[in-house]
């Protein structure tokens, strides 16, 4: 809602809003900036190539005219762990409580492996798997997928694996799923030009230079431009978590 028409009520809430999702972002920013490091390095060594060198080194090596050279052994262990891992995966299965319930369990079950195949649950579940063997932390999301499906007006139920480093959570969440976390959202990506479409009003700091403090650098969180990147996204994620608890 623009601004000019929000009540003093509303524009407080949103300034409440805004406040509060900034304060989280930058807080998870802040406390996991040794681990997003790390986990860097670990998906460049799995990478392998000059993904396991340290830069100062590749370049004295081509200085000298030096080939650059890595043996990528952990590539195979991930890959024998995450084979070994589809392998030994089980199908979901309801039991009924009772004999009375015994097709109750069986059509259960069959509609799970249905949305399971409809979503390529079993292949998503083995990337996480992989992710989380490289970088120590993946990420599934289950959501209502309304484009590249088969069923146009319902949509279907879809099941992707978000990017590591695009996902952010209470940094004091101890439950292996971090539900018991305050809070919880991923970072959403849109090109500059569908961010200026939706504010006009911050047209001038939308370019194509905002993406830069994510998928370069550590990100100036004293920038106008880091500000309004991270409320732009905490506030898409927060507006989805509005409409999904209205359709319950």
């Amino acid at each position: 809602m623009p601004r000019a028409t929000r009540t003093k009520v509303e524009q407080r809430d949103a300034e409440a809003l805004v406040k509060t999702v900034r304060n989280q972002i930058e807080g998870y920013w802040e406390t996991t900036r040794a681990l997003r490091l790390l986990m860097r390095e670990d998906q460049k060594l799995i990478v392998g190539g000059e993904g396991q060198w340290l830069p100062e080194d590749v370049q004295k090596l081509k200085y000298e005219n030096r080939p650059v050279l890595s043996f990528n052994v952990l590539f195979g262990l991930v890959n024998f762990l995450a084979g070994y891992e589809i392998e030994r995966a089980q199908d979901f299965r309801y039991f009924p409580r009772g004999v009375e319930d015994e097709a109750i369990g069986r059509y259960a079950t069959s509609l799970a492996k249905y949305a399971l195949d409809l979503m390529d649950g079993r292949s998503q579940m083995n990337r996480g798997f992989r992710g989380g063997l490289i970088t120590g932390v993946a990420a599934l999301e289950v959501n209502h997928q309304t484009e590249l499906t088969d069923d146009v007006v319902e949509g279907e139920i879809g099941l992707d694996l978000l990017d590591t480093l695009a996902v952010y959570f209470d940094p004091y969440a101890r439950r292996y799923d971090r539900n018991d976390g305050r809070f919880m959202g991923k970072l959403l990506w849109m090109t500059p030009e569908e961010a200026q479409r939706r504010w006009p009003q911050h047209k001038a700091k939308l370019t194509a230079d905002i993406g830069k403090h994510f998928s370069v650098q550590e990100p100036d969180t004293r920038s106008d431009e880091w500000q309004l990147a991270a409320t732009i996204e905490g506030l898409f994620w927060k507006r989805a978590q509005l409409v999904k608890d209205r359709q319950r």
